[in-house]
């Protein structure tokens, strides 16, 4: 095929897709064992507090904390095991921090806190950098039991609210086309808290995860830090789909050197003109010569999409910290207790319960 029919092809195939008018070919869903769902559900809150206390002491056995000294005055430290443990029960029951302090002292065997604490404790603890750098390894902890098992991830973002009111997926659909395939965000008065991740298309499992407050930041300049998280928790990382604000060449060539193929939808105007990344016309000669097999791939990408609605679903309140710090770190902790939510699913969907078992998150 000439270079110029090529990018004809593409163009009107990128254009169906955009439509909605492209003719797909019917597949077969498959079962979904509500049964399974039914009994995850009905023990995901024990199963839920006692996976908490699980991963939170393996990683304070993999990073020892030594005991806190009583100091000469005031309340005696507490550790930083404790204050996670409550911080993700805080996250996971959808509390403020006063009503936090009576819940960690509600579920203090299930949860195994050492010392109880005050609310005050809780809000220090969110600009504590300690506990940003702890959520991480923890999210790194909970992807341990897929490692090796999962290689195709789907990247995208969403914004945070911080007010009342604020929808997201209202304000993304006022932005112009333009602006949304540019990767920008919306942008207002009130903020968000911005965030993108990478998700696992098998186990859905979140892998790499970047927040961040300042709205001139775009989507797609986060990349280079999604991927590096995600390859170094999945070194097996072998397919990405992203939609058309991954549509660039620095992105499909990025992949590529660290051998993974990706599958992301061009914008209309595309060209299959390499402009020096040899990369980008392999990427796209699958989409020319068979668009269903091409688009069958690239549409697993809902993965990512369905993690966001079920993230707002389960917990649709705004962030409720006021720092930009803060807020950042209490989005990441959602990301972490999603992932152990995950976790207490796939025992019971997969029939497995080295997804909840304390030996399968040793490294």
């Amino acid at each position: 095929m000439r270079p110029s029919d090529a990018r004809r092809r593409l163009q009107e195939i990128d254009t169906q897709v955009r439509t909605r008018s492209f003719p797909y070919a019917r597949r077969a869903r498959p079962p979904i064992p509500w049964s399974l769902y039914t009994r995850a559900q009905t023990r995901e809150l024990p199963e839920m507090l006692e996976l908490i206390q699980r991963v939170v002491d393996r990683h304070a056995h993999e990073h020892p904390e030594p005991l806190p000294e009583r100091p000469r005055g005031g309340r005696p430290a507490i550790l930083l095991s404790d204050r996670l443990k409550g911080l993700l029960a805080q996250s996971y029951l959808g509390l403020p921090n006063r009503p936090t302090e009576g819940g960690v002292a509600a579920f203090r065997a299930a949860l195994g806190v050492r010392d109880l604490f005050g609310y005050k404790t809780v809000e220090r603890s969110y600009g504590d950098p300690r506990v940003a750098a702890a959520l991480y390894a923890l999210l790194e902890i909970t992807n341990r039991p897929v490692q090796g098992l999962e290689t195709g991830f789907s990247a995208d973002g969403t914004g945070s609210p911080v007010r009342v009111g604020q929808h997201y997926r209202s304000a993304r659909a006022r932005q112009d086309e333009e602006e949304r395939a540019a990767g920008l965000l919306p942008q207002g008065e009130m903020g968000w808290v911005y965030n993108v991740g990478t998700v696992g298309l098998r186990y859905g499992l979140i892998a790499g995860w970047v927040s961040w407050t300042d709205p001139r930041i775009g989507e797609i300049s986060q990349f280079s830090e999604l991927a590096r998280q995600t390859f170094a928790l999945h070194p097996a990382w072998s397919r990405f789909l992203g939609d058309g604000a991954y549509s660039a060449r620095w992105v499909v060539g990025l992949l590529d050197r660290m051998g993974v193929q990706a599958w992301i939808l061009p914008r209309r105007t595309v060209t299959m003109k390499s402009l020096g990344e040899p990369a980008w016309p392999r990427s796209l000669r699958g989409l020319v010569r068979d668009p269903q097999t091409w688009l069958a791939h690239y549409h697993q990408r809902s993965r990512s999409e369905a993690t966001w609605w079920s993230l707002s679903a389960r917990n649709p309140n705004k962030i409720r910290k006021r720092l930009e710090q803060r807020r950042e770190t209490e989005a990441l902790l959602r990301a972490v207790v999603r992932n152990l939510r995950r976790l207490c699913y796939l025992r019971w969907l997969e029939r497995d319960r080295r997804f909840t078992a304390g030996t399968s998150f040793a490294s």
